[in-house]
């Protein structure tokens, strides 16, 4: 089986809207029971705060707690972050087998846990007027291709521009641009916009997959800049003799089968002996 892992995310990446509103929600994933979060240094020098939907301050967060952006009065268009953080012990583990004469002796496993810091982030780009844009993306295998899509909380229209296509994404709409990918291509899409606005995804795209009866499967995942932080180790690939069956392989199912029947030969011996008694 797989090790679990600690995981930590948001669900959406970017988030966009005006001053005198409080942009968002962003929603909190993770397995963890609670998790830490603060505004980054810049946003808290502007006196952004993260609250609830009632504007209530938030500082810790579990699975599903919805968090916004509190911006003060009169300042200016800019961009912040949030970062949320957890501590939280994965277990892990090592198994020593022997090698050359000794490669049928008995496999040693040695368990433990760790302690490892697992954080995500949020951001969010504000406008007194104008545009205020959040971009996603996301692999879409059904067109072959990378999904870019914006969304603007501003109040006037966003001129999008991927490479060399254009779209006006209007105020408080949004709008999705597709760039086509070969199947194993490395990728890499700037994302511009007017007040410098620039944003780069990039990765590989990966829709062909491998599935269990031998056939292929394609499904959409999120481009790099959306995956969820993880820690925990994948696991040990599966053999002929998993952890659970450690000393119980072909020398364990020999020795007892020879223990059966020496056990046989005692029993049978025995009566014999009795009967000529």
């Amino acid at each position: 089986m797989s090790e679990p892992g600690a995981s930590l995310t948001f669900d959406k990446a970017e988030v966009s809207g005006r001053t005198a509103e409080r942009p968002g929600p962003v929603t909190v994933r993770t397995n963890a029971a609670a998790v830490s979060v603060a505004p980054g240094p810049h946003a808290a020098s502007q006196g952004m705060r993260i609250v609830d939907r009632e504007g209530k301050r938030v500082r810790t967060a579990r699975d599903g707690t919805k968090l916004y952006f509190e911006l003060p009065e009169g300042v200016e268009s800019g961009k912040g972050s949030l970062t949320a953080q957890v501590a939280t012990k994965v277990p892990l583990g090592r198994v020593f087998t022997g090698t050359g004469e000794r490669g049928r002796g008995q496999a040693q496993i040695l368990a433990g846990s760790s302690q490892s810091t697992v954080s995500a982030t949020a951001t969010v780009n504000w406008a007194e007027r104008g545009p205020a844009p959040a971009t996603t993306a996301r692999e879409n295998c059904a067109d072959s291709g990378v999904d870019i899509t914006v969304s603007n909380g501003g109040d006037s229209s966003f001129p999008l521009r991927v490479g060399k296509q254009r779209e006006d994404i209007a105020g408080g709409g949004h709008g999705t641009v597709t760039v086509p990918v070969a199947e194993d291509q490395p990728y890499r899409i700037p994302v511009r916009g007017p007040h410098g606005y620039r944003k780069t995804f990039s990765g590989v795209l990966d829709c062909t997959t491998a599935a269990a009866g031998g056939g292929v499967t394609r499904q959409n995942a999120p481009a790099t800049v959306e995956r969820p932080a993880t820690v925990g180790g994948g696991g040990v690939p599966a053999s002929d003799g998993d952890l659970a069956e450690t000393g119980g392989g072909a020398g364990t199912r020999l020795f007892a089968a020879v223990a059966i029947a020496l056990l046989a030969v005692g029993v049978t011996t025995l009566r014999i002996v009795r009967r000529r008694g």
